[in-house]
């Protein structure tokens, strides 16, 4: 059973790896429609599958945002006085969204997952097309300021849902608050470590006894998947760093979006299946 883990997963732990270093993220983008097809391809149940896959991404955070963390702590990347003050709600959405995926089954968190990619991918192009080659900070948006309790709740609650880090969404939101590129990604590095670890305590406690859970797993963490994908996503994390560098970063934006369209859809068209 594991030598098939190993196989249909080391790619995709590999790939993850590089993603988490290239774009600031926590690479479950990658790794949660991985362990949701591999699942899926055991005969677990498609519902039964998509939680097992999110509240599994959500511990590889934890592990690996830890790593990211302390990196960016010690590059002083962290803004922790705004941390502080973000923290209760960031924790009290990632308790909320992770609460369904404990207690819920159902193709919607499928779908929910793709189109959460939909809007990745969106916001990208947006950020590109907007993007000037300046080096000034952005000022801070006093209506926007207004609003970054609720936001912070909801990027919580959305990253706990989808399986991932929240980088995605709380490096757009840090950098409109004026906060420079390197700030922005380590403090959203250390935003994902406390939602992750805060879902996956709950997850843990309070998820739902389910028939069908295959070897190997832990209530809803799929260890098998994890033993495969720490090691790839911490040894690979500084190499999808340096390739950032030295790549030109227009192609990497136009990579990156065309692997979140295509994922995205690939979920979608799944969640239509099982509805069928």
């Amino acid at each position: 059973m594991f030598i098939d883990v190993l196989g249909v997963l080391l790619i995709p732990a590999l790939l993850a790896g590089v993603v988490a270093g290239m774009f600031g993220l926590g690479g479950g983008v990658v790794m949660v429609p991985a362990i949701y097809f591999v699942l899926t391809h055991m005969g677990v149940g498609a519902e039964l599958a998509m939680s097992m896959s999110v509240a599994t991404s959500l511990l590889a955070i934890v592990v690996t945002g830890l790593s990211s963390a302390l990196a960016h702590a010690r590059l002083e990347n962290i803004d922790f006085v705004l941390l502080k003050r973000w923290l209760l709600p960031l924790l009290c959405g990632a308790v909320v969204g992770s609460a369904l995926v404990a207690r819920y089954r159902t193709p919607a968190l499928i779908t929910f997952f793709g189109v959460f990619l939909w809007l990745v991918a969106l916001m990208n192009v947006l950020v590109q097309r907007r993007a000037k080659p300046s080096g000034n900070v952005h000022s801070h948006n006093p209506f926007l300021n207004r609003l970054t309790l609720p936001l912070v709740f909801g990027i919580g609650c959305v990253a706990a849902l989808a399986g991932v880090g929240g980088g995605t969404l709380s490096v757009p939101l840090l950098k409109s608050l004026g906060r420079d590129t390197h700030k922005a990604i380590g403090t959203s590095a250390a935003m994902g470590l406390a939602l992750a670890f805060a879902a996956s305590l709950n997850v843990l406690v309070f998820s739902a006894e389910d028939e069908g859970i295959p070897r190997g797993a832990l209530g809803l963490f799929y260890l098998p998947a994890l033993i495969v994908i720490l090691p790839c996503t911490v040894l690979l994390a500084p190499v999808g760093a340096y390739l950032g560098k030295r790549m030109p970063a227009a192609v990497l934006d136009k990579l990156f979006v065309a692997l979140l369209l295509l994922v995205g859809t690939r979920m979608v068209l799944s969640s239509f299946q099982v509805v069928g």
